[in-house]
């Protein structure tokens, strides 16, 4: 169980260098919990500013599907041709965790 739960560390440790910072779904559920079976999160966002300040407004979409008890998948796009999948796997769960 040990070398498990520190090979995902690791693992969740080289990969973090591949993060980009903007919200995504998993963002809106905090990260112990898991949606369940067949549960599903859509979200749109709208933000923006003033028009006599600056026309810039930003779009957002998530969708979230929990699969089983323990897997979580969903998608995330700013509208603007940028998307990104994302996964949330509950590796342990229990009294002690």
């Amino acid at each position: 169980m040990r070398k498990r739960l520190l090979g995902a560390c690791a693992l969740t440790l080289a990969l973090n260098g591949l993060a980009f910072a903007w919200p995504t779904g998993l963002n809106s559920i905090p990260i112990a919990d898991i949606l369940g079976h067949r549960e599903l999160y859509v979200f749109y966002g709208f933000s923006g500013t003033e028009p006599s300040i600056s026309k810039e407004n930003f779009h957002t979409t998530s969708i979230q599907l929990g699969i089983g008890d323990r897997l979580e998948v969903g998608y995330d796009d700013d509208l603007r041709g940028f998307g990104e999948g994302n996964i949330k796997v509950n590796l342990c769960s229990g009294k002690n965790y």
